[in-house]
């Protein structure tokens, strides 16, 4: 049986060779860069994903590396004030039958790439850049620079937002523009101040933008997430932090090294399919993070591709399975960021509506995203 040939060496691309070995069957993951490596900062780890990590063998590699935090405080990121606190020991795992934990985005690709290592049926190149993938009478192709060519079973791309095999067969889906620009850093735990709590996920609510921050590589950094208003040539410039809460305004002033992304993502996809195979993760469902499930989306289309590969199903099952969720996650996404963002009555609204929902009325509403399993 020839190799599955995965592009891309990211988490969704090293998840879904961990799938593929898992189903018994080998998989060849390409990587443009010199390096397997992840740029960003932190990411929030819901039970689903838990449960999709669990399944594809590489949480044991992981669940050290997490923080666990001991509550959710939603605030108002102008007064300061607590909106709602969300527990998330062990009322919350019992609820959901696995944790809810945070890590650095780099952390989960090392332990990913750690698992994939100790696979036989697993190999990463490196400084593989694709230039074009094709059907063949019996399987496919990737073709890369260098004249280079690798045979197998099937492609799986795995190239993030702006995928290259993506736009070959579906020119017309560039990635959309929010208008947002993101701002991630990390902070040393050690130079918070006392009102920065490093035991919880705080997200932080303003007009037009908002603010999030916890704990990350076993608690020695806090990863913050500044999201504001792209305003044409200014989208680059440092973020302001004035309006803010003085506390608030504060610790954030104490990121040395901030990096910027567009707040980008993808319109729902129809067909994920193409004669040389499919495409997974943000090549084909790329979100805005305001649910935290970019990550999660694409372990859970890795479990979903093992689960074929092992039953010899057609890959295009993967996407039937797959596509109302991930467009759900897409479009409740954009959604929440409006939520966030809301000023004048309509924040007056959500805060209202946030505080008179209880705790578990508050997770119920999440049961769609933190209820899956493989």
């Amino acid at each position: 049986m020839k190799d599955y040939l995965i592009a891309g060496g990211g988490i969704c691309g090293i998840a879904s060779a961990l799938g593929i070995a898992k189903a018994g069957q080998s998989a060849r993951v390409f990587e443009q860069a010199e390096t397997f490596e992840e740029l960003g900062a932190g990411l929030q780890m819901s039970p689903n994903a838990v449960r999709a990590l669990q399944y594809l063998g590489a949480w044991d590699a992981l669940a050290p590396l997490c923080c666990a935090p001991n509550d959710i405080h939603i605030r108002d990121g102008i007064s300061g004030r607590t909106l709602k606190r969300i527990a998330l020991g062990g009322s919350f795992e019992r609820r959901f039958g696995a944790p809810y934990r945070v890590a650095h985005r780099a952390d989960l690709l090392r332990a990913l790439i750690e698992t994939a290592r100790q696979s036989p049926r697993v190999t990463l190149e490196s400084r593989k850049r694709v230039l074009a993938a094709r059907g063949q009478t019996e399987g496919a192709s990737l073709d890369f620079e260098g004249c280079q060519r690798a045979s197998g079973t099937a492609v799986i791309a795995c190239d993030g937002i702006h995928s290259k095999l993506r736009l070959s067969i579906h020119p017309d889906s560039a990635p959309r523009d929010s208008g947002l620009i993101l701002w991630r850093a990390l902070i040393p735990t050690a130079l918070a101040p006392n009102t920065i709590d490093p035991e919880a996920v705080c997200l932080w609510l303003r007009p037009g933008g908002h603010t999030v921050h916890y704990a990350v590589s076993g608690g020695r950094y806090i990863s913050v997430v500044h999201v504001s208003q792209a305003h044409g040539s200014t989208a680059r410039i440092l973020p302001s932090f004035q309006g803010l809460p003085d506390n608030l305004s504060a610790f954030l002033s104490l990121a040395e090294n901030w990096q910027s992304w567009p707040g980008l993502d993808l319109d729902p996809l129809s067909d994920w399919t193409a004669p040389w195979g499919m495409m997974l993760g943000d090549a084909t469902h790329a979100t805005l993070p305001f649910l935290a499930q970019g990550a999660a989306m694409a372990l859970e289309d890795a479990c979903v591709l093992s689960k074929h590969v092992e039953a010899k199903a057609p890959l295009a099952g993967v996407a039937a399975i797959r596509r109302e969720r991930t467009a759900s996650v897409q479009l409740h996404s954009r959604r929440q960021g409006k939520i966030y963002h809301a000023g004048g009555l309509l924040s007056r609204a959500r805060n209202l509506t946030m505080a008179a929902l209880t705790q578990e009325r508050f997770l119920s509403r999440l049961a769609w995203l933190y209820d899956w399993r493989p």
